[in-house]
């Protein structure tokens, strides 16, 4: 096997043993009701950094302060959300089954149509509002609220749509968890 194939089975191995571990962590957060509490506690985070990056006064050296503190806040949400989504939304198609790459890949359809939008919208920004002095700040401050949602649509989605755990999968870790949802929890394109 060449130096190629040999690291790109290692990746496999440590990226399998990484969605193991990540199983196993927080079982009694594996509910959707529990998962879906957290998404809704997660949504208004990147809106807030939408709504603050079009009305703070980027004039004020403190306005980054406060921009920074909310995206800290967001990133804890988006962490337990993959935590409990096993990263499922992000992984590689290699670590998926079937249906988990079915499901993988109609969240990023999702996500790529959130982004668009957003992008569109900020083009409509930029285009309205050109005579803005700090137009340059609001709009990268902006580009990245927008980034950090399309990124995290995809886990989001997918934790508001799983099934519960089986209680089988948590009794048994090696045997292989229905990850991806059911057909009750599945997202239709």
């Amino acid at each position: 096997m060449s130096r190629m194939h040999q690291a790109w089975a290692e990746a496999l191995q440590r990226g399998e043993q990484r969605r193991h571990r990540m199983a196993q962590r927080l079982p009694s957060w594996r509910t959707r009701p529990r998962r879906r509490a957290l998404v809704a506690l997660w949504l208004p985070v990147p809106l807030a950094l939408i709504v603050l990056t079009l009305t703070l006064d980027w004039d004020n050296p403190v306005t980054s302060l406060v921009y920074l503190a909310v995206l800290a806040v967001w990133y804890p949400f988006w962490l337990v959300l993959r935590v409990l989504t096993t990263a499922s939304a992000e992984a590689i198609v290699a670590l998926l089954d079937e249906r988990e790459v079915e499901v993988r890949n109609r969240l990023s359809f999702v996500s790529l149509s959130v982004l668009s939008t957003a992008n569109l919208l900020i083009v409509f920004y930029l285009i309205f509002n050109h005579d803005d002095p700090l137009i340059a700040i609001r709009t990268a401050y902006l580009l990245i609220a927008c980034i950090l949602l399309a990124a995290s649509v995809p886990t989001a989605l997918l934790a508001w749509r799983m099934p519960d755990d089986d209680p089988e999968d948590l009794e048994n870790p090696d045997r292989p968890a229905d990850r991806a949802g059911n057909d009750e929890g599945g997202i239709s394109a």
